[in-house]
């Protein structure tokens, strides 16, 4: 009478760790994909954010001095045209402002450009949120008009 080993063989071990790490590319490949749609949501989140405070700083100043006097803006490069201004912002991965494109991983590009009317005078603003990495990625883009 044979007695029969009580255990796993070495084939049942190899084929569950072959199983195993079969199963464990796609996990971690669902965790790098999570962490790249995390990322792309707190830049979207944080665009958002910018361009309201921009936009809330020139509901309340047309004269865009309380802009030029922001946190956000005060490395800023304005170019003051005859018919509106533009400005760009850069930021670094943590979304702090920073001095030079060289630095910057975001840029903020804010324009107003003044259209003069009969009656009325209209402001068309955008603010333009760009990602500098490898290649340019855009990220978020707002209009507003202002009628005065």
């Amino acid at each position: 009478m044979k007695k029969r080993a009580k255990g796993i063989s070495l084939v049942e071990l190899i084929l569950s760790i072959a199983v195993l790490s079969f199963l464990s590319v796609y996990v971690i490949q669902m965790f790098i994909t999570s962490k790249a749609l995390n990322q792309k949501a707190y830049d979207l989140d944080r665009s958002v954010a910018i361009s309201e405070t921009i936009f809330e700083l020139v509901k309340s100043d047309k004269t865009l001095m309380a802009l030029r006097s922001s946190s956000g803006f005060k490395h800023a490069t304005f170019i003051d045209a005859e018919n509106g201004t533009t400005a760009i912002a850069y930021f670094d991965d943590k979304w702090k402002p920073v001095k030079s494109v060289d630095e910057s991983v975001y840029s903020v590009m804010f324009s107003a450009e003044e259209i003069p009317s009969l009656n009325y005078e209209r402001v068309d603003y955008k603010v333009v949120v760009e990602k500098n990495d490898r290649e340019v990625e855009h990220i978020y883009e707002i209009d507003m008009q202002r009628y005065y």
